[in-house]
């Protein structure tokens, strides 16, 4: 993905997030809507207008956007449009991988978040493949200016394009004029609103990351998130008799078999939920010592949870699973948010002629 018409975004990251936690927060809510209204029809005369179509209505929009427009909105505008239209779309998978058009196939759910995962990892490996190049800053630092052409370039978005380019404007002529042109572009004289919401979410951020109650706040959440997983498990191993049992028919059974009731798959889910409970408390350790640390464990702690056990849980007790995911959903985004912003006050690094992804905290 290095070639000539492939240069990552600077905030790959947090674009990409966007879209799945977009997709997730719509699959989610057209499933309860459904249930709460007792999965009405719309239309009528035979006709039945599936939420699929509206899915299709929402990332045509996200890809019409696009297309049309070149400013860097553009691109939030078409993640959260994708993201909410694929939830839809891709909520409908049961209708056509059966004959009957079985919305309810049991194993809808878990092929459903199965997807989510491929794609999830799929993304994670263009994001972090090598760090950015010395291209990529430029092309990124290129864009920026079209920000200064509409008047919403703001002096942190300025700032960072000057301290990126100042890792590859040596002996390139083009890096060399692009700085001198931001050098001499004076930001913004009033910000958009986006710009202000953005600055008031990072400045609170570090106006609170070291106060004590902000500090018991992510060890509760974490932590509750943690012992909810493992409950989870348990809930499911004890409320629906038939999840992860023994079974004669289990292709492991008799191979990977280990004493009790419970099937290979069972103990794997127990132990990984274990896992996740271990990885949130030895974060509450590491918090006193260093607030990025404890955020990665805390990150590993919900994505054991959201990555492994969820998908299995999905096929066993969506009920469950739902709720949990619920709850883990915003715990990663806001443990993602928290370790960019720590991220703010450290020099990219220049390694082997790249930038850390880690180290260009996206700014939007």
């Amino acid at each position: 993905m290095r070639g000539r018409f492939w240069a990552r975004d600077i905030e790959i990251v947090q674009l990409v997030d966007t879209f799945f936690v977009s997709a997730a927060t719509s699959l989610l809510g057209i499933r309860l809507y459904l249930y709460l209204a007792g999965y009405p029809k719309v239309g009528g005369g035979g006709l039945h207008i599936a939420h699929m179509l509206w899915g299709g209505l929402l990332m045509l929009i996200a890809i019409l956007v696009q297309l049309m427009f070149v400013t860097r909105i553009t691109r939030w505008v078409g993640a959260v449009s994708g993201g909410l239209g694929f939830g839809l779309f891709i909520d409908e998978l049961g209708k056509f991988i059966t004959s009957d058009n079985n919305y309810f196939f049991r194993p809808t759910a878990a092929l459903i978040y199965l997807l989510f995962v491929v794609l999830f990892f799929a993304s994670r490996l263009v994001v972090r493949q090598g760090g950015f190049s010395h291209r990529e800053v430029l092309v990124n630092a290129i864009d920026l200016l079209k920000e200064a052409a509409l008047s919403d370039l703001d002096p942190r978005e300025r700032e960072r394009a000057l301290r990126l380019l100042e890792t590859v404007s040596v002996g390139d002529p083009l890096a060399s004029a692009v700085q001198k042109l931001l050098e001499g572009t004076e930001p913004a004289g009033a910000a958009s609103r986006l710009s202000r919401l953005r600055m008031r979410a990072e400045f609170w951020y570090h106006s609170v990351a070291g106060r004590p109650g902000f500090r018991a706040a992510i060890i509760a959440s974490f932590s509750l998130n943690g012992i909810v997983v493992l409950g989870e498990v348990l809930a499911i191993l004890t409320v629906n008799s038939n999840a992860w049992a023994v079974n004669g028919d289990d292709p492991l059974a008799g191979v990977f078999q280990l004493p009790g009731t419970i099937s290979f798959l069972g103990w794997i889910e127990l132990g990984t939920a274990i896992a996740a409970l271990a990885s949130a408390a030895t974060g509450v350790l590491v918090l006193r010592i260093t607030r990025l640390g404890a955020y990665r464990l805390f990150e590993a702690s919900v994505l054991i949870s959201i990555l492994v056990i969820q998908p299995f849980a999905f096929y066993e007790a969506q009920f469950f699973a739902t709720g949990t995911l619920a709850l883990s959903l915003p715990l990663l985004g806001a443990v993602q948010y928290f370790q960019r912003r720590e991220h703010d006050t450290r020099e990219p690094t220049n390694r082997g002629g790249s930038i850390s992804v880690a180290a260009v905290a996206p700014t939007r």
